[in-house]
């Protein structure tokens, strides 16, 4: 039986065996790939979702009170039931 002399190292890859040499340089490319695509499909999954405002839309009933206040269209103690009373119902 023949012996077989012992295999070469070039670089990065054996250049004895055909498909090591091939895969040596295709695998990390390969991998690279695909955590590329992972990190892609991770961004987009996390930027889809729709973030809450930051403050509840405006009271429009409350600001009439406090414009009318303003306006001495009414006096103290009316606004504070007024604005007591919208605070509370939510309107």
């Amino acid at each position: 039986m023949p012996q077989m002399p012992p295999p070469q190292w070039h670089g990065a890859a054996f250049v004895d065996h055909p498909w090591w040499g091939f895969l040596g340089w295709l695998l990390p490319v390969l991998l690279i790939g695909l955590l590329v695509v992972v990190a892609i499909v991770v961004v987009t999954r996390t930027s889809r979702h729709e973030h809450p405002q930051a403050e509840p839309p405006p009271n429009r009933a409350l600001e009439q009170v406090r414009l009318r206040y303003a306006n001495g269209e009414i006096g103290q103690e009316e606004f504070e039931k007024l604005s007591s009373d919208l605070s509370r119902s939510g309107t």
